[in-house]
């Protein structure tokens, strides 16, 4: 084969490859989930409880919820964080809306991002101190009457569940 036929082949089989590449990154980048806890929001007309994956190491957090094309109404994600601090979050890579609840040290949600639109970049969160994030299906919130001011409850909060 001459080398120009040779530049050619490569050429071409080059063309394929980043041709798929795309697809093989956007495949191996979807995160597994993680496994589950329940944790329970406190509201005026009872809990609410959430089958919820936890985040909590860097790589877990950085991925959250993208490149997941829906969230059941029950599941959650709870992102906590070793110390209290300004806590910001976007939707990059996120396919879906998401209303975020920022608690602190012990689980009372101190801010409310309410249906946090798709591949948003946007940083979102409160002006004060968070320790957790616990991301929830667009919407949800205010229809299961969640505000501000009311506490999550799991072992990882000092709220009398443990943490």
């Amino acid at each position: 084969m001459t080398r120009s036929r040779l530049s050619r082949a490569l050429a071409a089989v080059l063309v394929v490859a980043a041709g798929l590449l795309p697809a093989a990154c956007s495949q191996a980048a979807e995160p597994q989930a993680l496994p589950t806890e329940p944790v329970v929001v406190e509201t005026r007309d009872g809990t609410v409880t959430f089958t919820t994956e936890i985040a909590d190491d860097h790589g877990e957090r950085a991925i959250g919820l993208m490149y997941r094309d829906h969230l059941p109404r029950d599941r959650a994600m709870l992102f906590q964080y070793e110390r209290p601090s300004q806590i910001r979050m976007w939707m990059r890579n996120t396919l879906i809306p998401l209303d975020m609840l920022f608690m602190d040290r012990r689980g009372e949600i101190v801010h409310i991002e309410r249906e946090a639109r798709p591949h948003d970049e946007t940083p979102r969160g409160p002006d004060g101190l968070a320790v957790g994030v616990l991301e929830i299906g667009g919407g949800l919130a205010r229809e299961m009457g969640i505000e501000k001011g009311m506490t999550v409850r799991h072992p990882f909060f000092d709220n009398g569940q443990g943490g």
